[in-house]
């Protein structure tokens, strides 16, 4: 999405959410939890994994021209010294919260998805044929 999207819309859709440093006015033009992809204007997604922790890579991507990073509230004491470089939201869990801000950048786009489940024992793949055809 090249007009990006506010960081104030983004707030609206995480609940829970909370603007810890920066404007609410700041611009997103990406997410991205790779650090190794970020750029200017991205929402980096600190999220804490088995091996490495998103969030030993926010001054790295601070660097990098990150807009804004979406942190967990207990990892705080991993975030809050760049509290004056960039835009951090705070959320109680980044893994949850990436899959609600993915949803928000794009215009949710599943929302427009319709869905049909086929269940039983026999016919699930004739039927699926079947439905592909008409619909």
């Amino acid at each position: 999405m090249s007009d990006g999207r506010t960081l104030a819309s983004l707030l609206a859709e995480l609940p829970g959410a909370r603007l810890a440093s920066g404007s609410p006015d700041t611009i997103v033009t990406a997410v991205e939890h790779d650090s190794r992809r970020v750029g200017r204007g991205s929402l980096f997604v600190a999220v804490p994994g088995f091996n490495l922790d998103g969030h030993r890579f926010l001054a790295e991507v601070a660097a990098a021209g990150v807009t804004a990073a979406l942190v967990q509230s207990d990892r705080r004491e991993q975030w809050e010294a760049l509290a004056g470089q960039l835009a951090l939201v705070e959320v109680a869990d980044t893994r949850v919260a990436m899959a609600a801000a993915a949803s928000w950048f794009h215009g949710h786009p599943g929302r427009e998805l319709v869905v049909i489940g086929i269940t039983g024992t026999d016919g699930k793949t004739t039927t699926s044929h079947l439905l592909t055809s008409v619909l």
